[in-house]
Formats: structure tokens, C-alpha cells, sequence
């Protein structure tokens, strides 16, 4: 269980983004939903995807990204681009 550092509420690890990144533990302090959340109000653009993909130190790649974006919900497709990388 983790707790998110945004919204508060306390989740198994499968609702965080798994990262590569040394500051983190594994995984992302923030939420899948909160990640969503944000992603949507800053519009998808890729400039706040490729942001959360350096923190995660995953890599941003804009073609897959609009794939994966087109193929599930808006707030829940970086979740799943996440997961492929």
C-alpha cells in the first residue's frame, strides 16, 4: 500500500507508475487517477507527458503516446504507456 502525495488516499502499488528514477522508490508519489487528473487539465500536451515521462525516466515517445492516447481513455492512457515502457 502507498499513499498518494496528492490527493491523499492510500492505494496498492498497481494505481502508481512504476520508475527507473533513483528519487523515487519504485514508484511514482503520485497516483494514476492524479497523474490523469493533470494531464487533462493541462490538455495532454506533450510538453506535460514528455515532463512526467523525465520524471519517471521513462522514454516520451509522441507517436506511441497519441496511440495509446487514441486506443484508451485520455485519463487513463499514460497508466498504460507507462506500463510498455
Amino acid at each position: 500500500m502507498k499513499k498518494c502525495s496528492r490527493c491523499g488516499g492510500t492505494f496498492g502499488s498497481e494505481n502508481f507508475i512504476k520508475s527507473k528514477s533513483f528519487l523515487f522508490d519504485g514508484l511514482l508519489p503520485i497516483c494514476n487517477s492524479c497523474i490523469g487528473d493533470e494531464l487533462k487539465r493541462n490538455d495532454f500536451k506533450w510538453e506535460y507527458v514528455d515532463k512526467i515521462c523525465q520524471l519517471a525516466d521513462i522514454p516520451f515517445l509522441p507517436r506511441e503516446w497519441e496511440r495509446i492516447k487514441e486506443m484508451n481513455l485520455p485519463e487513463t492512457a499514460f497508466s498504460q504507456y507507462a506500463q510498455i515502457f
